[in-house]
């Protein structure tokens, strides 16, 4: 048997557990986040803002996306993973 847990989750049992390095982890993380966004955006013409950790009751580590010049429409990839989103 194990336990599998996400970035969301293993941010909130170290926040939990109060470790010592915690706000160094939640950095790392959304450096990371923030690469992987960044490589994203370019790869789709459009903008981003900078991930950050908002804990999980609050969307976890997020990253926005934005439109790169008014009126493009949002990418498939981007509107399938929140569908619910507004693309300004």
């Amino acid at each position: 048997m194990s336990k599998i847990l996400n970035i969301d989750d293993m941010l909130e049992v170290a926040h939990e557990l109060e470790l010592p390095n915690y706000d160094a982890l939640v950095a790392q993380a959304e450096a990371a986040a923030g690469e992987i966004g960044a490589a994203i955006a370019t790869a789709l013409g459009i903008n981003f803002e900078p991930a950050s950790w908002e804990g999980k009751p609050f969307g976890g580590l997020c990253m926005t996306f934005r439109p790169a010049i008014q009126g493009q429409e949002c990418p498939e990839l981007i509107d399938q993973s929140d569908s619910s989103g507004e693309w300004e």
